[in-house]
């Protein structure tokens, strides 16, 4: 059940309410002629008590049900996030402070979760390099965005090309991108040797499952 089914529902219910109030005070004021006024009007007050309470009751009840499973869909993206063997990061949009980052990311960074979340994009972009980060940020603002490849670098000073898909997203309301970056360094350096003109027999070693990917 969706959002926009709940709230349906709960529509129905406090129309279906007001309805049942209408036809029982009518039911009960026919009573009159029986009971002291006194009687009617708090079979009156009782009645109204009973369908508040129940349309209440109802409501409670289906949003704590939708509220269980948006927690159980969040938990269950948060899983899928952290333990997807693609290195993956979310990062603020305008700061570029990691907002979140995924075991693979922890593993190819050599940075701890804590740690992480102390640094933004430029402490993972090779120094002097983040200029191109801006220009495809401010061309791609709500786009998709893939890069060719870029030169990363780890806690200790390794640097290695990756490929880096983007989306929007948002994290705790607010904009954000959200990051997969796909470790691409034998690749790269085949298409930079390839471009310099090398002989084939220096760069074999690095030549992976037989062909050499094109990079754009």
């Amino acid at each position: 059940m969706n959002r926009n089914t709940t709230i349906k529902i709960i529509g129905l219910i406090i129309i279906a309410a007001f309805g049942w109030a209408i036809l029982t005070n009518r039911a009960i004021n026919s009573l009159s002629d029986n009971f002291e006024p006194e009687h009617v009007n708090m079979f009156r007050i009782l009645n109204n008590s009973v369908v508040v309470t129940l349309v209440f009751a109802t409501m409670y009840l289906l949003i704590s049900k939708q509220r269980k499973r948006l927690g159980a869909a969040r938990e269950h993206y948060g899983r899928l996030f952290e333990n997807i063997p693609a290195p993956m990061f979310i990062y603020d949009d305008a700061s570029y402070k990691f907002l979140a980052t995924n075991k693979a990311a922890e593993l190819q960074y050599g940075y701890t979760k804590e740690e992480f979340l102390s640094l933004t994009l430029a402490n993972v972009r090779v120094q002097g390099k983040l200029k191109s980060l801006h220009d495809i940020n401010e061309r791609f603002a709500t786009k998709d965005f893939q890069s060719s490849y870029w030169l990363h670098e780890d806690k200790f000073g390794k640097s290695f090309y990756v490929c880096v898909y983007a989306c929007d997203t948002l994290f705790n309301g607010k904009p954000a991108k959200q990051a997969m970056v796909i470790n691409i360094d034998e690749q790269a350096k085949v298409e930079l040797t390839l471009k310099k003109g090398s002989p084939i027999e220096t760069i074999k070693p690095v030549i992976t499952n037989g062909a050499v990917p094109h990079l754009a």
